[in-house]
């Protein structure tokens, strides 16, 4: 969706797919950091995917804000 609204810039593109392989990383580290307050606990894995949502969600309405807003 918010690549459709870059149009034919090509660097553009280039950018947003970096920054997003950028962002998983960071989502990624930053839940297993949060989730490993709870290791060896059940409840690890339950904390790990609620902070993987939360961190979409965000980021999610980050992209909009950025790419799909009327500026």
């Amino acid at each position: 969706m918010a690549l459709g609204h870059l149009g034919d810039s090509t660097e553009n593109v280039s950018n947003l797919r970096d920054t997003e392989r950028k962002w998983l990383a960071y989502r990624d580290t930053a839940c297993k950091a949060e989730s490993e307050l709870f290791k060896g606990g059940t409840i690890a894995p339950q904390i790990f995917h609620l902070c993987v949502v939360k961190l979409t969600k965000r980021r999610i309405a980050d992209i909009k804000d950025a790419y799909l807003s009327n500026r």
